[in-house]
């Protein structure tokens, strides 16, 4: 099974918190996402 996201955005009211995010992980790959506190890091697992 490959996973692929093309251009997601998210936000609440007018502020953008995710823009145009795209990514594709290929079937047998291990992936994983990197970043600070509060960086979106568990939004974009959500909006799969």
């Amino acid at each position: 099974m490959t996973i692929e996201a093309v251009n997601l955005e998210f936000g609440y009211k007018e502020e953008n918190i995710i823009s145009k995010c795209s990514f594709t992980i290929d079937k047998g790959r291990i992936c994983c996402i990197l970043g600070p506190n509060g960086s979106g890091k568990t939004t974009i697992l959500k909006l799969l």
